[in-house]
């Protein structure tokens, strides 16, 4: 199967009736002419900002949707307009709360795992008691879509472990507010429970492959179904027609040109639409170990990542989105920037490695909670836009 990947005039075309829908709806909402002027420029100083070298020559589609990332809201939605409007609603002398700029939540909903993965940011937290029933993660959900909150990763722990309370979470989801993805291993997740699944409102799958090779995978997740998992869980995806990710790890031991275009490799053989490049960091696992790649492997990295969205012989080949890259060029846009973890017990945190733990989404104000978190920081990169 080949991934869902237009490039060329196929891409220029969705590109330009994107931008005419984004330009129809501020119009619709905001007629002021200077403040789209305002904002048109804003988001370019945003799009250069985020852009540096990083111009993505493809998209992909979907089940008659568009994504650009799997960390961003499909298009055509309702939602996929909320961070332009935020932008033209300022500019038009209105405020906007610091809980409605947030475009993106990872929601931690189990602390229950099959694995014991060696880079697991929350091995601390594995398999304990869960602090959030049902009805708690349902009010977490409803309190962050108050605020419009367009796009959220459900993850944990291992989210397929809580499989009827995450049917049952996405089902009292408002689909016209937010996309929703969920962050796997894979386990158990075959063509019946992806048909559930994207029934409740899912848009995609981000799955994790650590390693192309199955044994080398399945010793990094400490499981011997780790590898087997990943793949039924992406074929069985891809059929009921729901975007699908491939999430790497990129180790010290991995990091090579040859390991990570065996990677994209079989991504394609798999048919995902993005392989989301990931550095290890030092929290759970790792939180004493020297893992963190060199100037020369972020090189390394960095000539994948352009080469496979940049160049006309990789067109075909799913996205690479390569997030600490953007931290270092461009600043860190979690710490309630635009970016919030909130964790298995109903905590905001700054993310998930830097940990920087704050209120109780139940118990506080989120905008209070989001200022602390932006007044924390993050300890590794500055601040973004």
């Amino acid at each position: 199967m080949n991934p869902p990947i237009l490039s060329g005039l196929a891409k220029s075309i969705l590109l330009a009736r994107i931008s005419l829908s984004v330009a129809f709806k501020l119009m619709l909402t905001y007629p002021n002419l200077k403040a789209l002027r305002k904002t048109k420029q804003e988001v370019r100083l945003l799009r250069d900002h985020y852009s540096q070298r990083t111009k993505i020559n493809k998209v992909a589609r979907v089940n008659k949707k568009v994504f650009i990332s799997p960390n961003l809201q499909s298009w055509p939605s309702n939602h996929f307009h909320r961070n332009f409007l935020n932008i033209a609603k300022k500019h038009s002398g209105q405020s906007v709360e610091l809980a409605e700029d947030i475009r993106l939540v990872l929601l931690a909903i189990t602390k229950s795992c099959q694995m014991n993965c060696e880079h697991c940011y929350e091995a601390g937290n594995l398999n304990k008691q869960e602090s959030l029933s049902l009805d708690d993660l349902k009010n977490v959900l409803r309190k962050l879509q108050d605020y419009s909150i367009p796009h959220f990763q459900l993850g944990g722990g291992e989210p397929m472990m809580r499989f009827d309370d995450l049917i049952a979470l996405l089902n009292s989801a408002d689909k016209s507010i937010s996309d929703f993805w969920i962050t796997t291993s894979g386990m158990s997740l075959n063509d019946e429970k992806a048909l559930q699944l994207k029934k409740a409102g899912l848009t995609g799958v981000a799955v994790s492959l650590d390693h192309f090779d199955k044994e080398k995978h399945n010793a990094f997740r400490r499981h011997k179904n780790a590898f087997d998992w990943a793949k039924e869980a992406i074929e069985s995806a891809n059929r009921v027609g729901l975007a699908t990710s491939l999430n790497i790890c990129v180790t010290k031991e991995f990091c090579s040109p040859d390991n990570l275009m065996q990677f994209a490799e079989l991504a394609k053989k798999w048919g995902v639409a993005f392989i989301q490049i990931l550095e290890a960091r030092k929290a759970g696992n790792y939180a004493d170990k020297d893992v963190e790649l060199s100037a020369d492997q972020h090189k390394i990295v960095e000539e994948f990542y352009f080469k496979l969205n940049q160049q006309k012989e990789f067109k075909k080949y799913p996205i690479a989105h390569y997030y600490s890259f953007r931290q270092r060029t461009s600043g860190c846009t979690a710490a309630g920037m635009r970016y919030l973890y909130v964790d298995t017990d109903g905590y905001v945190n700054t993310c998930p490695f830097c940990r920087g733990k704050g209120d109780h989404v139940l118990q506080a104000d989120l905008n209070v909670s989001i200022q602390k978190l932006r007044e924390q920081g993050c300890i590794k990169y500055k601040l973004g836009k």
